[in-house]
């Protein structure tokens, strides 16, 4: 006999019994020279469970079983199932359960009995095959799984004789591979660890009772979800107790993550936190360590403690440090020797400036961490190279077009950013280029002619250019700023949760957090709740939105506007 189950620990399953039954069509993006996109048939896993095989007379056997999705355990209705049993064979229908029965003729003894499915256009192919004596009594077998520290514990129940002590044969399924996993006793308690299997994650385990003179064999199969824990460390150079870290000073936080396995968390996202303001984050190593370098101003005069919080993964849950006290003394005073320098070296660059008239590019912004510092809005946008005096004075010559891409909210280089070129005058003149990890590209040798440059990155929004050729070097180091589609989200934010503020100056001092927090202790109307919850999404979910998500939040501004009686 067959049966199976799925228990799922510390997480939903998302597969929906819908998804059983349809095939899922991903269409790929179509390049602009593919004619047709290509299609996938992802189909669903199906699993015969032979029920029991039971003798009615004197030469007919009652055969019944289910069939049902391996992954969510959902009986699969009006599916075609051939039944053999010795040499006969039969067709029969499911019922809305899964479920089937029929009767065949068979003679005595042992006999080999099969369940076929052939597949369908949203489902794969199973079949199930054993050898038994109708004769003899059906036995049934069921798993039932218990969470421990280490993995689960499993104990195997037998029916109809729920006294007997079976011997079991285990094996595991993990993607794909099947291997022995040990032998035991229905009614006993087998401890299944994560390190016997591997490590944390999904896998199958079966149970095998090969039959004896009174019972018939049975097998029975359940998925199982192991999750494991961490424990996340943490070190801040220069905290010594009852010492004050200089104001001026920079900082280093180091840390460790492992699992509670003690195996290192590779490649986990740290958060580096002053009680709820977010200093900055990273991800650890391969050998599960992280460094995060930062200024002690960014926190302020005072003491704070701080913490390292690892977000949690598909088979790792989160953790989080115990706090290191840190003390911040007060700013100090610059010396007045360093103003006079200060203004000296300012009047000899002036004067350097407007005699050479070098190519300036404007300073970077603040690059201190998005969620710990006021809101103010951003703009995108190109900014031109300054040519040299004498490249003003020759012919436009210059054929390359170079520069640099950046974050406009944080000013730092944007590796992976895709620059393409079209040409105005040749539909078939195209171009394109991947920013290096300074952010930069380079064009060189263009043909003379008009091109409009596309400047994408993902999270970003993006910007076009019309890049001239020849020029007289203002095209060669370009600053190209492409704004976050998060900072703009939470600006258009700003009309429906700015009158919620206590003063609406406070939204240049406030923190998104405590924007957002502040806007939920008020118990917002429906639509700027939904507003609220979409904008905590996307600002704060490490992962990146697309531009995609800006015409959602303009709708929502809206209604949220139109809710409380005011034009949008």
């Amino acid at each position: 006999m067959v049966s199976t189950g799925v228990l799922k620990f510390g997480r939903l399953a998302l597969t929906s019994a819908a998804a059983a039954f349809l095939a899922l069509r991903v269409a790929h993006v179509a390049t602009p020279q593919a004619v047709a996109a290509p299609e996938v048939d992802i189909k669903a896993q199906s699993m015969l469970q032979l029920g029991e095989v039971r003798k009615i007379s004197a030469n007919r056997v009652r055969v019944t079983g289910t069939f049902l999705d391996r992954i969510t355990g959902v009986g699969i209705p009006d599916a075609h199932i051939k039944v053999t049993i010795g040499t006969t064979e039969a067709p029969v229908t499911t019922g809305p359960g899964g479920e089937f029965a029929i009767e065949l003729p068979a003679t005595d003894g042992e006999i080999p009995v099969g369940l076929y499915f052939a597949g369908s256009a949203g489902v794969d192919p199973t079949s199930a095959e054993t050898v038994t004596d109708p004769a003899r009594s059906p036995t049934t077998l069921h798993i039932n799984t218990t969470p421990t520290a280490t993995g689960a514990d499993l104990t195997f129940d037998v029916g109809p004789d729920a006294d007997a002590r079976l011997p079991l044969v285990l094996t595991i399924v993990r993607d794909g591979n099947e291997k022995a996993l040990g032998m035991t006793y229905s009614g006993e308690v087998y401890p299944l660890t994560r390190v016997a299997i591997g490590g944390a994650g999904t896998v199958s385990i079966k149970a095998n009772f090969a039959g004896d003179p009174l019972r018939q064999p049975a097998t029975t199969e359940t998925g199982i979800e192991l999750r494991v824990g961490s424990t996340t460390t943490l070190t801040v150079d220069g905290s010594v107790k009852n010492v004050a870290i200089a104001y001026e000073d920079s900082m280093r936080a180091n840390g460790t993550v492992r699992d509670d396995d003690g195996a290192p968390a590779a490649n986990a996202a740290i958060g580096l936190y002053a009680a709820d303001k977010r200093i900055d984050q990273t991800t650890t190593d391969a050998t599960g360590k992280f460094a995060i370098s930062f200024e002690a101003k960014l926190l302020g005069q005072g003491q704070f403690g701080i913490t390292a919080r690892t977000e949690a993964s598909a088979t790792r849950d989160g953790s989080v440090s115990p706090p290191v006290i840190v003390a911040i003394a007060a700013p100090q005073p610059v010396p007045v020797r360093y103003t006079l320098m200060a203004f000296a070296a300012t009047a000899i660059a002036a004067v350097v400036f407007f005699a050479m008239r070098r190519r300036k590019v404007p300073p970077p912004k603040p690059a201190a961490d998005d969620n710990a510092r006021p809101v103010v809005d951003v703009a995108g946008g190109v900014t031109l190279a300054k040519p040299g005096f004498t490249a003003n004075l020759r012919r436009a010559q210059d054929t390359t077009f170079s520069g640099k891409i950046r974050d406009a909210w944080r000013a730092r280089p944007l590796a992976g950013a895709v620059i393409s070129l079209q040409n105005d005058a040749a539909a078939d003149d195209k171009r394109s280029m991947i920013t290096d990890a300074a952010g930069e590209f380079a064009f060189a040798d263009l043909p003379v002619g008009s091109w409009r440059a596309t400047v994408q990155a993902a999270g970003h929004i993006g910007e076009q250019v019309a890049v001239t050729v020849p020029h007289r070097g203002e095209l060669r180091g370009v600053v190209i700023d492409l704004v976050p589609v998060r900072e703009r989200v939470f600006h258009l934010y700003r009309r429906a949760a700015e009158p919620l503020l206590p003063k609406p100056a406070l939204w240049g001092v406030w923190s998104p957090r405590q924007i957002v927090d502040h806007v939920r202790s008020k118990r917002p109307s429906p639509a700027l709740a939904e507003l609220t919850d979409l904008v905590e999404e996307v600002y704060f979910s490490p992962r990146l939105v697309e531009a995609t998500i800006l015409p959602v939040a303009t709708t929502r501004v809206e209604a949220a506007m139109l809710e409380r009686g005011k034009p949008s």
